[in-house]
């Protein structure tokens, strides 16, 4: 067996304690579990195997636990094959995707519309972690983990989240997407030609990170369902939806400190007193979830680092100061500890060029 990426040597996880502290909208693997196990002796043995409950996925408020996610990822895994994702295609539509889908639908580009996955995707996906860059003739959507998972876990989430990007560009471009690609952090399942025909796209197995690419030529196209006053309302949404989740956790409420902050990040200290806590109390409610403040930092860092590498005007000093760094050459090591590459590897680094 091919040897996997080394995002992808992971320690099992302790429990589900991290995965339990995050809430997602339950609508994707419910409408999963609707195409999955349509009848009712079907969904109890689907539930069971989970060891879940009819309220564990449909809870007033519309959410489940990823831990809950994750369960149910077993059971399908278990009982239908790890190809499930594919075989639940209708769960992944446009239609699943709440005020996401209607601010993507609703914005001027395809681009721009696929731009605010990596803004706003975390609302309906917390356990993603999405970036958007532009290289020199394509744009590339990368699909990262947020929290700890093993492979036969994420693949499936993350296979759903492509399903998912894709009917939504699907619905904009008004034709299937046969310009997108595909990468995959991981060797090819059994079912991987399958999963190209489900796509309608080429795929690659074994990358460094799982991305969907597409041409910024086909991205330029307008969308057929542009409107100004729409977009900022469902924007706006989006927004309140990521600050009501930030605020949820401290997490959350650093990470968000840090964004505004851009590259002049706060000391622990002034970090603390900003969220109105003590720098004790800041670690040990940090511990509580499983982080700490240098862990916070460094991933603050790179996000940003990922969006500044992007704006191919700035240089490699410009990015080194603004991020607090002392040199450039230090700015490089960090850059190749998070991406794997230089700043100039990042940049130039194509489909399929691994």
């Amino acid at each position: 067996m091919p040897r996997l990426p080394k995002m992808w040597h992971i320690e099992p996880m302790g429990g589900q304690s991290d995965l339990a502290k995050i809430r997602a909208p339950a609508s994707y693997l419910r409408n999963a579990l609707a195409c999955l196990a349509p009848e009712p002796n079907a969904r109890r043995r689907v539930l069971a195997r989970a060891g879940l409950t009819e309220s564990d996925i449909d809870r007033p408020d519309g959410t489940m636990t990823v831990a809950t996610q994750a369960a149910l990822t077993d059971a399908f895994n278990d009982l239908i094959g790890p190809h499930w994702s594919i075989k639940a295609g209708p769960a992944w539509s446009a239609a699943s995707q709440g005020a996401l889908e209607v601010a993507m639908r609703s914005a001027e580009t395809v681009y721009d519309a696929l731009a605010l996955v990596s803004r706003f995707g975390r609302v309906r996906g917390p356990q993603f972690d999405f970036q958007i860059r532009r290289l020199r003739h394509h744009m590339a959507l990368r699909i990262g983990a947020a929290a700890p998972m093993g492979v036969d876990l994420f693949r499936p989430m993350c296979e759903a989240a492509v399903f998912s990007v894709k009917a939504v560009a699907e619905l904009l471009l008004q034709h299937p997407p046969s310009e997108f690609s595909y990468e995959w952090a991981w060797p090819a399942p059994v079912y991987a030609r399958e999963l190209e025909a489900a796509l309608g796209g080429p795929c690659r197995f074994g990358c460094a990170e799982t991305r969907v690419i597409a041409p910024l030529e086909a991205l330029a196209a307008r969308s057929p369902y542009a409107d100004r006053e729409l977009h900022s309302t469902a924007v706006a949404t989006l927004e309140a939806a990521l600050a009501a989740s930030e605020e949820a956790s401290v997490g959350g409420r650093l990470a968000a400190l840090f964004r505004k902050a851009g590259g002049d990040l706060p000391g622990a200290d002034d970090a603390a007193q900003t969220l109105g806590m003590s720098r004790r109390t800041l670690a040990r409610r940090l511990a509580e979830e499983g982080t700490n403040y240098r862990e916070a930092r460094d991933a603050a860092l790179k996000e940003i680092a990922g969006k500044l590498i992007a704006d191919e005007s700035l240089s490699r000093e410009a990015i080194a100061a603004r991020l607090g760094f002392e040199d450039p050459t230090s700015f490089s090591r960090a850059c190749k500890r998070w991406f794997g590459a230089s700043m100039r590897g990042v940049r130039s680094k194509e489909p399929c060029d691994e």
